[in-house]
């Protein structure tokens, strides 16, 4: 006859392994759940990306593309003359909203610098270069501290990025003057 301290001990050790392949199975569930997390956060990533690089590739994107890499200023003065032509303010502020957005997304998490910084990374710069002035003229003008401050915030996040790697850095050639990017 089997002892009933016996059963009672391997009553508990089964008990015990039970309780261990429990806990197995739950961090591995875990981790395969935090592996979907990331792939899923990856994806967002990519699709926001996607969604804010493909205005630019719209026909109404490319024409802003068009006008803004051909339009030169100098000063503020000659910035705010060329407001004045139609075309020109609407691309204006198609890219002050839109990098003011990314710099709201990038701020948030919504969309990493990499992408940015690997993708055209120095049109980017080039972008705030060209508007640095006007933007700080209208803080001053309008009294408004963080007047495109997302977008100031996107600028010195992706200058911060591609110090960090020189790979991606436009290199030494690169110059923040603005020139015209495309020929007509």
């Amino acid at each position: 006859m089997v002892d009933l301290a016996l059963l009672q001990s391997v009553s508990y050790i089964a008990g015990a392994l039970g309780v261990c392949v429990a806990a197995f199975y739950y961090v591995m569930t875990l981790r395969v759940q935090q592996n979907n997390m990331k792939t899923t956060l990856e994806t967002r990533y990519a699709q926001t990306f996607t969604q804010w690089y493909g205005q630019g590739l719209t026909k109404e994107g490319l024409k802003h593309v068009r006008v803004i890499s051909s339009t030169l200023w100098s000063s503020v003065d000659e910035y705010n003359e060329l407001r004045k032509n139609k075309e020109f303010m609407e691309t204006d502020f198609f890219w002050r909203q839109m990098y003011e957005m990314v710099g709201t997304y990038v701020r948030e998490g919504v969309i990493p610098i990499r992408y940015l910084a690997e993708y055209n990374g120095w049109w980017h710069l080039r972008i705030w270069e060209r508007y640095r002035d006007v933007i700080y003229e209208g803080r001053k003008t309008l009294g408004i501290k963080n007047y495109y401050y997302q977008w100031e915030y996107l600028y010195n996040s992706l200058v911060e990025y591609l110090a960090e790697h020189p790979e991606l850095s436009p290199g030494p050639d690169y110059t923040s003057t603005p020139r015209r990017l495309t020929s007509q």
